[in-house]
This record gives structure tokens, C-alpha cells and sequence, in this order.
């Protein structure tokens, strides 16, 4: 599971705040996130989070020059998923 909100800044930057959750996989199971954003039209990679097991990461924090069309994981199928 991923959500996410957008906040502008008084800066004129933005922030974005994100929760991820891996559910449903054995202990030992590591990947890495990928976590992309749309600007412009052009998808580009945020940055990488590790996830162990089962697990959430709450109050990811993200900051961007502009305001995001949407913000995305696994934008690459670069991760094993189920829908």
C-alpha cells in the first residue's frame, strides 16, 4: 500500500509525505522501493527505501522543486507485486 499527500511550502517548494506498507511476505524478504514522481510529464526516480519483512514506513518525507501531477512506486515494474 502507498499514500501520499502534497504540501506547499512557503519556500514555493513542495513536500511530499508518503506511507508504504510490504504485507504479505516472509521476514527475511528485503526489497527496494523505488519512489518516482510525474513533473511535468517526465517520471522521474525520488529515490530508493528499504523494506524488510512485513513492514510499514510511516512520515516519508520528499521535498520537490515543483508541484508533482502524482507520485508513484514500482513506476518501472521494478518490483515483484500482486494486484
Amino acid at each position: 500500500m502507498f499514500n501520499y499527500t502534497v504540501a506547499a511550502q512557503p519556500n514555493g517548494s513542495y513536500l511530499v509525505k508518503a506511507n508504504l506498507a510490504q504485507s504479505d511476505v516472509n521476514q527475511n524478504f528485503v526489497a527496494l522501493a523505488s519512489i518516482y514522481a510525474d513533473l511535468d510529464g517526465k517520471i522521474g526516480l525520488l529515490g530508493r527505501v528499504r523494506m524488510i519483512g512485513s513492514s510499514n514506513l510511516n512520515d516519508l518525507k520528499l521535498p520537490l522543486p515543483k508541484k508533482p501531477k502524482r507520485v508513484l512506486i514500482n513506476a518501472n515494474y521494478d518490483v515483484l507485486s500482486r494486484k
